[in-house]
């Protein structure tokens, strides 16, 4: 569903969701039809620990694949972003271990 039609959906008169639950269980009849956009979005809502969800960033990025798979760009987006994240956490820690940054702190652990 392109967000065209996601804006047609709510100009035919259907309803705004009012809460989390409401949101959650139109998105998990959106994904039984297979819609991409509404895998990314869950995908989204369990990164960032939104809608009750508890955060869980392993099953975002197997929701992001998902919707990737059948054709968001902003899935693929997603999943790149995160890969650079966690690349760019990797070599500060790198870093901060190499300059005996990390010493004091390793030591309290």
């Amino acid at each position: 569903m392109k967000f065209k039609d996601a804006v047609a959906f709510y100009e035919l008169g259907v309803p705004k969701p009012h809460s989390d639950k409401e949101n959650l269980d139109r998105c998990k009849k959106r994904i039984k039809l297979n819609d991409a956009e509404a895998f990314f979005m869950l995908g989204s809502k369990y990164n960032q620990g939104k809608w009750g969800l508890q955060k869980n960033t392993n099953k975002a990025i197997e929701l992001w694949n998902k919707a990737a798979d059948l054709g968001s760009v902003c899935a693929h987006f997603s999943i790149v972003s995160h890969i650079i994240s966690v690349a760019k956490l990797r070599r500060m820690c790198a870093n901060l271990s190499v300059t005996g940054l990390l010493q004091p702190w390793a030591a309290m652990n």
